[in-house]
């Protein structure tokens, strides 16, 4: 399983993109079909529908977002919000090599804290 040590010094992001990190985590070891079976059948790649293959989304290693109505709940649900937060990570960090784990993570928390300076930049 992953270790918590990638999970430290998380601290100085605020919630949401504690939140993302995290989902975003979790999603990838869907993608890569180590999670259980239970949120695997919730992370459906665009290539694995044959009406999608040529979209430009299945070039990019999107998932799809299963449709959610205005309810809060639904739109937190992790069949809605975890690939939601992974299609907006950018496509570099989603293509990077299935072994690669860590440095996936190490990626993913470098643009997480980008976000978050970007985000709080006074103007």
């Amino acid at each position: 399983m992953v270790q918590l040590e990638h999970f430290i010094h998380l601290g100085a992001l605020p919630h949401p993109h504690r939140i993302a990190y995290r989902v975003s985590g979790l999603v990838r070891l869907c993608v890569e079909g180590l999670a259980p079976p239970y949120l695997l059948e919730l992370c459906c790649s665009t290539t694995q529908v044959q009406r999608r293959r040529c979209l430009s989304s299945a070039a990019q290693a999107e998932l799809i977002v299963s449709r959610s109505r205005t309810a809060t709940r639904q739109r937190r649900a992790f069949s809605v919000g975890g690939p939601a937060t992974w299609n907006g990570l950018p496509v570099t960090i989603r293509q990077t090599p299935v072994h690669r784990f860590f440095s996936f993570l190490s990626a993913l928390k470098t643009v997480m804290f980008d976000r978050c300076l970007a985000g709080s930049a006074s103007e």
